[in-house]
């Protein structure tokens, strides 16, 4: 999740703990898909500010 916060140099929250875990997927063989948002931005319902990860281990 850290590396979610630190995706977009250019935003405000940078702290990996003001971060948010929305939902996770695995459904991929041996990967996973994360949705994450800082809190500020899930408070104010901006989810257009959702940053999507996904996880591979081949």
């Amino acid at each position: 999740m850290a590396s979610a916060a630190y995706a977009e140099q250019d935003e405000e929250v940078l702290d990996p703990d003001d971060w948010v875990l929305l939902a996770q997927w695995v459904g991929f063989p041996m990967s996973t898909v994360y949705w994450t948002m800082p809190r500020q931005y899930l408070a104010a319902l901006r989810f257009d500010r959702v940053t999507v990860l996904m996880h591979a281990n081949p």
